[in-house]
């Protein structure tokens, strides 16, 4: 008796309604040196999101959560390809979203990826701002400076933009970051052992001297991020400037 195999193939095509659509909506702000990204998806998320064309170095799979944070450090300008526009004092990065990790789909999308002082965006998926910015920048003879030397002198200015009258604000916290998670908190209001001078105030402004510029090992950029805590109209909000 003869026996025969037989390869049958299956051929089959799906069709999808608006109950497989993958929506998603990313919110990213600039906080603890870092980018905190945080994708919000209709369905567990068991993809991966990704830094465009750093894919092997810079990723997160998704944990099954409708809710997915990727965080970002501030420094991460090879690593992520992260970028910093000087003149707006804005940080971004385009990212990819797979929706499964092994393939590629028609839904995986593409966002460019932004936060800046004192608010978050992300281009029109996500907005919210607080009522006042401040800033924060390194100050040498009287002008913020972007490029500092080892062991230099300098000031730390923190300021708010308001045009008006005097902003009454304090600052509670200064803090220094750098890639690999790596951080050093440089003042804090009530603690006696700062590495830098208190702050003096006048109108709208804060300043504090750095008697020595330092940097982290093997860095050779860093994240400077203040806390303020400021009064208006009888209501206290905490907000962060970075430089």
């Amino acid at each position: 008796m003869t026996s025969h195999r037989l390869v049958v193939f299956f051929l089959f095509t799906c069709s999808c309604q608006e109950t497989c659509a993958f929506n998603l909506t990313v919110i990213a702000q600039c906080r603890d040196g870092n980018m905190q990204i945080r994708l919000l998806t209709s369905e567990p998320f068991v993809g991966v999101v990704h830094a465009y064309d750093h894919d092997a170095d810079c990723f997160l799979d998704g944990d099954e959560n409708v809710e997915t944070d990727f965080s970002i450090s501030l420094t991460d300008f090879d690593r992520c390809g992260i970028q910093y526009d000087w003149r707006n004092e804005r940080y971004w990065v385009v990212i990819m979203v797979r929706r499964h990790r092994k393939i590629l789909t028609d839904d995986d999308k593409m966002y460019n990826v932004s936060c800046t002082i004192g608010h978050a965006t992300n281009d029109g998926h996500h907005s919210s701002s607080v009522n006042m910015t401040f800033k924060a920048a390194l100050v040498e003879s009287g002008q913020p400076t972007r490029h500092v030397y080892f062991g230099h002198p300098y000031k730390l200015k923190v300021w708010s933009d308001q045009q008006q009258n005097d902003v009454k604000f304090e600052v509670l916290k200064c803090a220094a970051f750098a890639g690999g998670n790596r951080s050093l908190t440089l003042y804090e209001a009530e603690s006696e052992n700062n590495l830098i001078h208190p702050f003096t105030y006048n109108e709208n402004e804060a300043v504090a001297e750095l008697s020595s510029m330092f940097r982290f090992p093997g860095q050779s950029a860093a994240h400077l991020q203040c806390t303020v805590e400021f009064d208006l109209q009888k209501d206290k909000v905490e907000i962060f400037s970075s430089t």
